[in-house]
């Protein structure tokens, strides 16, 4: 299926002609991310902003422009902006840019959830949580979040959709809203990845220290961590009681050629930094990682 996509980029207004759906395309930088959920004959293309509700005073929003595709139901028209329905809730990570498209139909709720179910289901979505706002009077709004990964709030390859619906109906209409969630994770640096002639790693915690010489550990931990995300900044209380535990993994990595190559893995917040960077990466996204960590120390 052939679509024609409207997007702004940073040097303006273009019109892009896109062939297929149900991908990402990622250009040069100044150009947006655009996601493709779209088999309907019916679109709208949903430029995703920084959300006020997260924003960091130390952390820039982010710069990259990122474009959702996503189907309109048939018939359905835009309407105004309905404060009234929910949604799983905003992500609290600095790097999220989401938007909200709202529609009027004369389909039940029913109808149009059903078929967004199908629309998404061609791109691996299924509906992964729901809930209902209410009040003395009954339920005020049903909601749907869609996705086709599991960590919701995680930065992921693909966006978050939200489906929600006034319960009652306006004007003998269905009013209903979209909104796409997505985290930038931001490019990592190329100093942050391990060389792939490691043979030797030592392993510090607390008091103990472990050498590891097992190539195939150490091939598959090089391997997990160097396909670890950066971190993004998300807005969270820090935690600083340790009960007298080690809240630091400290390594090093040794090359055939003896270089040594210094890394941390922090127990408290499941983040690992490499050699001199100060980036650090999602070890938590990870759990095979983990458990290859703590195996060294009998965990």
């Amino acid at each position: 299926m052939n679509h024609r996509i409207l997007f702004s980029g940073l040097a303006g207004i273009a019109i892009v002609a896109v062939t297929g759906c149900g991908h990402a395309t990622q250009v040069a930088s100044s150009q947006p991310i655009t996601f493709h959920l779209n088999a309907s004959a019916t679109h709208v293309s949903l430029t995703l902003t920084p959300d006020p509700q997260v924003k960091m005073s130390n952390v820039a929003p982010p710069q990259r422009i990122v474009v959702v595709d996503l189907p309109v139901y048939p018939g359905a028209t835009p309407a105004k902006p309905a404060i009234g329905i929910g949604d799983m809730g905003t992500p609290m990570d600095a790097d999220l840019v989401d938007g909200t498209v709202y529609f009027h139909s004369k389909a039940s709720q029913a109808q149009i959830q059903s078929w967004y179910v199908q629309q998404f289901k061609h791109f691996g979505y299924t509906i992964t949580g729901q809930g209902t706002l209410g009040d003395r009077q009954g339920t005020t709004s049903t909601y749907y979040a869609f996705s086709n990964h599991l960590s919701l709030g995680d930065p992921t390859k693909t966006p978050n959709i939200n489906l929600g619906f006034l319960s009652a109906k306006q004007s003998g209409e269905t009013i209903f809203e979209l909104k796409a969630y997505f985290i930038v994770t931001p490019p990592r640096p190329q100093d942050t990845y391990l060389p792939s002639d490691i043979v030797k790693v030592v392993l510090t915690e607390g008091k103990t220290t472990k050498t590891v010489t097992n190539q195939k550990w150490i091939a598959d931990v090089v391997r997990m961590i160097n396909s670890l995300q950066v971190t993004t900044p998300g807005i969270s209380s820090e935690l600083n009681v340790s009960n007298g535990m080690p809240t630091m993994m400290h390594a090093t990595f040794y090359t055939t050629n003896h270089t040594a190559i210094t890394g941390t893995y922090s127990l408290l917040t499941a983040t690992l930094t490499v050699g001199n960077s100060k980036v650090a990466l999602r070890a938590g996204s990870s759990p095979t990682l983990i458990k290859a960590l703590n195996s060294v120390f009998g965990r």
